[in-house]
């Protein structure tokens, strides 16, 4: 059997996520920050591809 697709992330092997937090502004004060961070897909392990 060829492998294909993962059917669970389209065959991207992952997706980007936004991470939201607060952090210390260095004043005593906290400031929301937003990062974007890669997530593998769990189903082909950030392949893109499945047997």
């Amino acid at each position: 059997m060829a492998d294909r697709p993962c059917n669970a992330c389209g065959g991207s092997g992952g997706t980007f996520k936004i991470e939201y937090t607060y952090e210390s502004d260095g004043k005593g004060g906290m400031v929301p920050v937003a990062r974007q961070i890669y997530s593998p897909c769990s189903n082909c392990g950030g392949s893109g591809r499945i047997a």
